[in-house]
């Protein structure tokens, strides 16, 4: 487990839970099973349904790049993982389907 990923999926919580927001991160595929893994871990156990975490104050929801948009309300998006190189597989799909891209700035 990354570091890295404990940091930003715990970003994304935060971001969520503070704007009540439903906020969907997409990782790469090949990223997906570790990033469930670690989000079980960041959020409360109660709140953790396999895919989608309901918070206090809004949603978190991890897929991958390939899967489909499930979602009929609005969201955000935000894309954890896609380092260069790394097919963008899914990206411009989740990316239309959003409201808005959550951007990580320091």
């Amino acid at each position: 487990m990354s570091r890295d990923l404990v940091h930003d999926l715990m970003f994304a919580r935060t971001v969520a839970e503070k704007r009540n927001l439903w906020i969907v991160v997409v990782v790469p595929d090949d990223l997906l099973p570790a990033a469930l893994s670690t989000l079980g871990m960041v959020v409360p156990a109660d709140t953790f349904s396999g895919r989608t975490a309901v918070l206090d104050g809004g949603r978190l929801s991890l897929v991958g790049g390939s899967s489909p948009v499930f979602l009929t309300e609005p969201f955000e998006v935000m894309f954890l993982g896609w380092g260069e190189g790394t097919p963008n597989t899914g990206m411009a799909t989740w990316r239309a389907a959003a409201q808005n891209e959550v951007r990580r700035t320091l």
